[in-house]
């Protein structure tokens, strides 16, 4: 498994057992998923090369431009997501509308 799918991968796992619906594409050098509770919307996506996890605020599960860009620091070998789960829930609560 790719590192960026590998990302994905753990962040959604752990969304969902949160409450939150997740819908992951897996790409051959990036992974991206919408993330969704209460009708309110994010996109994350992560390559390859970066440590750091792309997170914005979508209207839907098709809106690929969505809100204002957000990165996350992600730690694949030491499991360590949480900035980017805290992000995740910032951003949903706050809603598209409003981000």
């Amino acid at each position: 498994m790719g590192k960026a799918k590998s990302i994905i991968t753990k962040i959604t796992n752990r969304l969902k057992k949160l409450g939150y619906d997740c819908k992951r594409s897996h790409g051959y050098r990036y992974s991206s998923a919408f993330v969704s509770k209460n009708g309110q919307y994010v996109y994350i996506s992560a390559d390859d090369d970066r440590e750091k996890v792309l997170i914005r605020t979508a209207e839907n599960e098709q809106d690929f431009t969505g809100g204002q860009n957000n990165f996350a620091n992600v730690d694949l070998e030491g499991n360590n997501f949480s900035e980017a789960l805290v992000l995740v829930e910032k951003l949903i609560k706050r809603g598209v509308r409003n981000a």
